[in-house]
């Protein structure tokens, strides 16, 4: 539930975005990420804090319930780092104006971070058959929803850009965010309320699947930007992809209905 609206377009959609769109389309990516790094880095914590206080036998009582979430918000570490950022940013200060030794860490600290993130997912994760199903039907569902949001925006605001119109279709189909995870693991140890481990292999999964999907939509680019509609298409497609089979087989289970004949039948036939 966490993970699936969460995004991480700098592993999955940035790098695309600057070899097929370049420079401008990064920049604009980058500012609709700052949206999204608020929501996976504070309002998932808050409700996965939330959700894991809720579920505990010996919870807060409601009075003490928003100064502890915000106090538990305050000690994550990565929310710290945010606040410093836009104390910095605030003041007129950049990475450019702080001490060589601070600049190298800071650059070194963000070269490491995606390759950390990537080892720990390939070390960690272990993918059943049953489970791949499961999590492939989450991909597809969330990448469902995003095409049909996609296509409904572009058909509600027509003209825009080409640039813009690709970044409207691709950056809302990057991989999940590893942040919520991070939350989930940070609270709930012993996996009493949340299930990582499935947490854990749709996070491996969406990397690809993100990827592959990214790659796709600018490969028929010039397709999909003389037909504005097909994202809507797509959408309902991908949708309908998960959502009839489970139809279906809720459909077959239903024991066959007996049909009742009328009286006037049943006393002829006596």
């Amino acid at each position: 539930m966490l993970l699936i609206p969460s995004l991480a377009p700098g592993l999955s959609c940035f790098p695309f975005l600057a070899e097929f769109l370049g420079e401008d389309a990064l920049a604009l990516g980058a500012l609709a990420d700052v949206g999204n790094k608020f929501f996976v880095l504070i309002f998932c914590y808050l409700l996965a804090l939330h959700w894991y206080q809720k579920s505990q036998a010996n919870a807060v009582k409601e009075s003490g319930k928003v100064k502890s979430l915000l106090l538990s918000m305050l000690r994550e570490p990565i929310n710290g780092v945010m606040i410093v950022a836009l104390v910095l940013v605030f003041s007129g200060l950049n990475l450019a104006s702080l001490p060589g030794f601070l600049q190298q860490s800071a650059t070194r600290a963000s070269a490491m971070m995606t390759p950390l993130v990537l080892l720990f997912i390939g070390l960690s994760v272990r993918l059943k058959w049953q489970e791949l199903k499961q999590v492939f039907t989450f991909l597809v569902w969330r990448s469902g929803v995003a095409f049909l949001l996609s296509g409904i925006l572009l058909l509600a605001l027509p003209g825009m850009s080409t640039t813009l119109q690709l970044l409207i279709i691709v950056f809302p189909q990057s991989a999940v965010s590893f942040w919520p995870f991070a939350h989930m693991t940070a609270l709930d140890k012993d996996e009493k309320v949340f299930n990582t481990q499935l947490a854990l292999s749709v996070l491996a999964c969406s990397l690809p699947y993100s990827t592959l999907t990214i790659l796709g939509v600018f490969s028929a680019k010039s397709v999909v930007l003389a037909y504005p509609w097909i994202p809507l298409v797509l959408g309902f497609g991908l949708i309908a992809t998960v959502v009839l089979p489970r139809l279906l087989k809720q459909w077959a289970r239903k024991p066959a209905e007996k049909v009742a004949l009328p009286t006037e039948v049943v006393q002829y036939a006596e």
